[in-house]
């Protein structure tokens, strides 16, 4: 057996980290994604969370959030559920503000 990996408290904001997707043409389906995130320290202890805190979206994407929300914990917890074998790095705790989200 061995020891659980400890989690590893993110000890300062790191703000305005942005990831894209690429676009593809011809498909009926949002084809690209842009993603603006803050990642603050939580309180010793406390645990990961997402909070979607955009305005500008005229529509929402109920299924882009809960993609982007499900792979920002996978990677925050350091695990990969499709490997469990697979390992990313130490867990690291922080609270995610999503601060822009357009897709088309």
């Amino acid at each position: 057996m061995t020891a659980a990996t400890p989690t590893i408290a993110l000890p300062r904001s790191v703000q305005g980290v942005k990831v894209h997707s690429r676009r593809l043409n011809g498909s009926c389906v949002p084809t690209f994604g842009s993603v603006a995130m803050d990642f603050e320290p939580v309180p010793a202890g406390g645990a990961s969370s997402i909070e979607f805190a955009y305005t500008s979206q005229s529509e929402p994407a109920p299924l882009f959030e809960e993609f982007l929300a499900h792979g920002v914990m996978q990677e925050l917890a350091g695990t990969d559920t499709e490997v469990p074998d697979a390992r990313r790095g130490a867990p690291v705790s922080a609270r995610v503000i999503v601060r822009a989200m357009p897709w088309h």
